[in-house]
C-alpha cells in the first residue's frame, strides 16, 4: 500500500514537471506571437525600446515562466485534488467542487477584462499625467521599456487572479453569512481582523492594493451584515 502511494507520488510529480517543461518550450516556440497579444492589449503602446542587449531574451524567458507557472498552478490543483478526493466526504467534495467552478468562471472573467480593458485603461489614465505636464508646464517624452511593460501587465494579470479569489471568497462568505448571521455580529472585530490578515497574504506588496482591497472587503462584509439585518 505505501509502496503504490510512493509510485502515485512520483508519478504525478513526473507529470507536473513534464507540464511546466512542455507549456515553456511551446510558449517559447511561439514567443514573438505571445509578445505581440500582451502588447496589443494596450491600444496606447505603440512601441516599445530596449537599452540592454539581453533584454529582449529575458523578456521572452520572464513572459514564458510566468505562462508555464501559471498553467503549473492550475495542473497542481488537479492533480491535489484527485489525491485527496478518495479521503474526502461527500458534503466537503461537492463543497470544494462548488468553489473549483466558481473560481475557474470568476477567474476567466477577471482575466478577460484585464487583458482586453483594464490593462489599457489604466495604462492611459497614468498617461494623463504626462500630457497634462506638457500642456501646462514642460514637455515630457515617455518611452515604454520592454521589460518595465511586461513587469506592469504582469502585476496586472496577478491582480486579476487575486481579483477572482476575493470575489470566490465574497460570495461564500456572503453564503456563510446567511446562516451564522448572529456569531458575526458577535465576534465583528475578529473578523474585520482576520479579513486584513487575508487582503495582507493575496495583495501585492503596496500599500495601494492592500488599501483598496481591504476597503471592498470591508464594506462588502459590512453591508452583508446591513442586508441580512434588514432582510433585503
Amino acid at each position: 500500500m505505501f509502496r503504490k502511494l510512493i509510485i502515485e507520488i512520483k508519478n504525478r510529480i513526473f507529470l507536473i514537471v513534464l507540464t511546466w517543461s512542455s507549456v515553456f518550450l511551446v510558449g517559447y516556440q511561439y514567443k514573438q506571437i505571445l509578445l505581440f497579444r500582451m502588447v496589443k492589449s494596450n491600444i496606447a503602446v505603440t512601441y516599445l525600446i530596449t537599452t540592454d542587449v539581453t533584454e529582449i531574451f529575458l523578456t521572452y524567458f520572464r513572459l514564458n515562466q510566468f505562462l508555464a507557472n501559471y498553467f503549473l498552478t492550475i495542473y497542481f490543483c488537479y492533480h491535489f485534488f484527485l489525491f485527496f478526493i478518495s479521503g474526502l466526504y461527500y458534503v466537503e467534495y461537492t463543497f470544494l467542487k462548488k468553489v473549483i467552478r466558481v473560481y475557474s468562471v470568476t477567474l476567466i472573467f477577471s482575466i478577460l477584462f484585464a487583458h482586453f480593458i483594464g490593462v489599457s485603461v489604466i495604462w492611459s489614465f497614468f498617461l494623463e499625467f504626462q500630457q497634462t505636464l506638457s500642456n501646462q508646464i514642460f514637455q515630457i517624452y515617455f518611452e515604454t521599456k520592454l521589460d518595465q511593460f511586461l513587469a506592469f501587465y504582469l502585476s496586472f494579470f496577478n491582480l486579476a487572479i487575486m481579483t477572482a479569489f476575493v470575489f470566490t471568497f465574497l460570495i461564500f462568505f456572503s453564503i456563510y453569512i446567511n446562516k451564522n448571521l448572529l456569531i458575526l455580529k458577535l465576534y465583528r472585530k475578529i473578523f474585520h481582523f482576520c479579513l486584513l490578515i487575508i487582503t495582507i497574504l493575496i495583495t501585492p506588496s503596496d500599500l495601494f492594493s492592500f488599501f483598496v482591497v481591504s476597503l471592498i472587503l470591508l464594506i462588502v462584509f459590512e453591508l452583508s451584515l446591513l442586508f441580512n439585518f434588514l432582510k433585503i
